[in-house]
């Protein structure tokens, strides 16, 4: 907890385009509002969902190390689905249980069978893991907020961003997500 930091956009700010979509929030405005106000000192972005668990492929890693070294480009990891019983059982509380869980569950299930997507996006479900320098993320004006149903939205950011940085890059070697 103290490493994050809530913005919370309210209902009148999505009211505009409430009218557009069954959606109670709206995804795109969300994330554009935390890149608008992100710490101008970082100098990357992760945009994610709060689904997720991520693992470092080198027992007690640190995201940061492994984002240190990286060259500027936009990330992507392939997403291990967690069968639904596992994934409720996981213990909210205690982020290195649930990250050795699902690191013993995706090999001994054999979860972790990537599925890939269009050249763009190198991977099915794109929205899931995006790491991008965060003055591209601000050069591209963030998510087209335009798009109301999320399921297009982290697509045409990658495609925008592979426009600036050139194909997406994968981080699969370094880190597992499930």
């Amino acid at each position: 907890r103290a490493l994050l930091r809530v913005l919370r956009v309210r209902p009148h700010q999505h009211r505009p385009l409430a009218r557009l979509t069954h959606l109670p929030v709206l995804d795109a405005p969300a994330r554009n509002v935390a890149i608008r106000r992100a710490d101008p000192r970082n100098q990357w972005l992760l945009s994610t969902t709060t689904d997720i668990v991520l693992v470092p492929r080198e027992p007690g890693a640190k995201l940061s190390d492994v984002i240190a070294p990286l060259e500027p480009a936009l990330y992507h990891l392939p997403r291990f689905d967690v069968p639904e019983g596992l994934w409720e059982a996981l213990d909210r509380r205690d982020p290195i249980g649930a990250m050795a869980s699902c690191a013993h569950w995706g090999s001994r299930l054999h979860l972790n069978e990537i599925v890939e997507g269009d050249p763009a996006v190198k991977y099915e479900a794109p929205g899931d893991f995006q790491l991008i320098p965060m003055a591209v993320a601000r050069q591209l004006c963030g998510f087209d907020e335009r798009m109301l149903f999320t399921y297009h939205m982290d697509s045409n950011f990658a495609k925008r961003a592979g426009l600036l940085l050139g194909p997406v890059r994968s981080l699969f070697d370094q880190l597992r997500l499930y």
